[in-house]
């Protein structure tokens, strides 16, 4: 099988705000302090479930947590988060690049990420669920996440600690 990959963008924030917010996110965030208590894991594993029950909803396999995607979808989060970049390519390389590098051997790799910022903060579950709901309402994203031949995912989120914003990355996969 030769191998395939698929990538989504999408930016949740209306569109120019992270530059324009670089200055302001600080400040409101000195009035929203539980926005620095979010609970990061939580909340890529309410991605996970809400991925995997949009699957039965619509009929398709859920898929299992993998190890190697999870390193992957993390070290990405972590670098848009830090960088401030967004990208598929934002680190220099894509996808299937990245996978490899942390010991994936994929013949299908399917990669989404978001950023989401609301100056009030968020709970784990209100960041997982807008996320979510942003992927399935666009065609990209959606084929991604109803990608029949994919069976392993990965979910991390970062926060940037300069603009407030959130960096979902989600992996979908499968090996060879």
């Amino acid at each position: 099988m030769t191998p395939v990959a698929a990538w989504n963008c999408m930016r949740i924030a209306p569109s120019g705000w992270r530059g324009m917010t670089d200055i302001l996110v600080p400040i409101a965030l000195l009035f929203h302090p539980a926005a620095h208590a979010l609970d990061l894991g939580r909340a890529a594993t309410a991605i996970l479930e809400g991925t995997n029950h949009f699957r039965v909803e619509e009929k398709v396999a859920e898929v299992l947590p993998n190890a190697a995607l999870g390193a992957t979808a993390r070290e990405f989060a972590q670098f848009l988060a830090a960088t401030d970049r967004f990208g598929h390519d934002a680190d220099g390389r894509e996808p299937p690049e990245r996978v490899r590098r942390h010991g994936y051997d994929y013949c299908m790799v399917a990669e989404n990420i978001a950023y989401q910022f609301d100056s009030r903060g968020y709970s784990a579950d209100v960041l997982a669920h807008e996320l979510v709901a942003g992927w399935k309402s666009s065609a990209g994203h959606r084929r991604n996440m109803l990608e029949r031949d994919v069976v392993h995912i990965a979910v991390a989120i970062a926060r940037s600690d300069r603009n407030g914003y959130y960096d979902a990355v989600r992996m979908l996969g499968r090996t060879c």
